[in-house]
């Protein structure tokens, strides 16, 4: 999650999220976001891929359709798919 995981104050009244500071060199991100999330808005997601490329990371978005903070399990696959081929190629030691 890019935002801040705090989302409450300790009276209840929600916080704005923050998105988290960007610095040269950041590892590959694969952000995976349901468009329909009403904790954390998706524009976050885009705003902290945004804050990446600028950096000269490397970044993957995956947003959902009709998602919230919790994925349909019919999705699962093919999420799962994703993830796998983005950590080979990004992540993968090199012999």
């Amino acid at each position: 999650m890019p935002a801040n995981a705090s989302r409450t104050s300790t009276r209840g009244a929600r916080r704005p999220h923050q998105i988290s500071p960007v610095k040269k060199g950041a590892p590959p991100f694969f952000i995976i976001h349901g468009n329909a999330d009403k904790m954390v808005n998706v524009t976050q997601s885009r705003v902290m891929a945004a804050k990446l490329k600028a950096a000269g990371g490397f970044v993957a978005v995956m947003e959902l359709e009709g998602e919230d903070d919790l994925m349909k399990p019919v999705r699962l696959v093919e999420t799962l798919m994703k993830a796998r081929s983005f950590f080979d190629d990004h992540l993968r030691m090199k012999p």
